[in-house]
């Protein structure tokens, strides 16, 4: 009844070494900062941080030479219900 929270893809975007990657993440009811998971490559990870006032998921990946990755993630609202399944590879360029 309450729906699902929405995940979208916002950036990929380095500073010198450090790349970061932006997900909108939202649901009218709110999210609950402690179900988010966060997954690069099949393994779990802490290195993000959620923002509730712009609704916005950014990951701290470290991720030496490699230019593509596999992110997954998982998150819900107050009321328990999950995001749908969401996995996608990002592609990292060179790019600053």
């Amino acid at each position: 009844r309450t729906g699902f929270p929405e995940l979208n893809f916002i950036s990929a975007t380095r500073e010198f070494d450090d790349w970061r990657i932006n997900y909108r993440l939202f649901d009218s009811s709110g999210i609950n900062p402690k179900s988010i998971r966060v997954y690069i490559d099949s393994t779990e990870t802490e290195n993000f941080k959620y923002d509730i006032e712009k609704n916005q998921l950014t990951i701290y990946p470290k991720i030496g030479l490699k230019n593509e990755l596999e992110i997954r993630i998982i998150a819900s609202n107050k009321f328990g219900n999950h995001t749908l399944p969401h996995r996608e590879k990002i592609k990292l360029t060179n790019q600053k």
